[in-house]
């Protein structure tokens, strides 16, 4: 991603991952300090707002998201039915569009934050990430329905390979689905598995 030099950056999470690459948090973090310095000076870098004071911005704009009042970009109104969320979208204090997400889980909540601020920076209205939202169905890989088994048990697949990402996953099938949650687990990289066992433990106790 150090070959990218983007008008908009998007920083979604620094959470420690490829260990076969970086040997710690902060070998990583440097990493991106240097993809935000690839960042066009007249652009800007959307951030998850708690990153804000750990990314070297140096100088440039910053626009941040996440559920408080003092994010650039933040939600209003968070509703749940259906097994998918709704939301106001506000732009610094000022409520616009009602999001219809079309995707499951709490945590692409944020991502869909993190997008109309981006798209917001390249001139796209609120109305039209809006109804781009309500259209998008996800992507393959990413909590893909497959069906059901012969028991009726819903089948789905993710393609998570991040302690954080089975925890996404797994809390999302608790609030979409009825009845015991049998989880398969494939380890990625045997240099992931190993850096993060014990987050690795945690995230698969959480199913049945």
């Amino acid at each position: 991603f150090l070959t990218l030099a983007p008008f908009v950056s998007v920083v979604l999470n620094m959470q420690f991952d490829h260990p076969d690459c970086y040997r710690d948090r902060e070998d990583m973090k440097k990493a991106y300090d240097a993809f935000v310095a690839n960042t066009c000076v007249s652009g800007c870098v959307v951030c998850y707002r708690p990153l804000l004071q750990e990314l070297a911005i140096n100088g440039r704009r910053a626009v941040t998201f996440g559920y408080s009042r003092d994010c650039d970009v933040y939600p209003e109104e968070l509703d749940f039915r259906g097994g998918k969320y709704s939301f106001y979208l506000c732009r610094c204090g000022k409520a616009s569009s009602r999001i219809e997400m079309n995707i499951e889980g709490k945590h692409n909540v944020l991502n869909a934050l993190a997008a109309c601020a981006a798209a917001g920076e390249c001139g796209i209205s609120d109305a039209d990430c809006a109804a781009a939202l309500s259209r998008f169905s996800g992507v393959k890989g990413r909590y893909e329905h497959l069906g059901r088994a012969a028991s009726g048990a819903r089948l789905v697949y993710d393609y998570a390979h991040h302690p954080t990402e089975i925890e996404a996953a797994v809390n999302t099938a608790r609030q979409t689905c009825r009845g015991k949650i049998v989880v398969i687990f494939e380890p990625h990289t045997f240099s992931r598995t190993r850096a993060l066992m014990k987050d690795f433990v945690d995230a698969l106790s959480l199913a049945d």
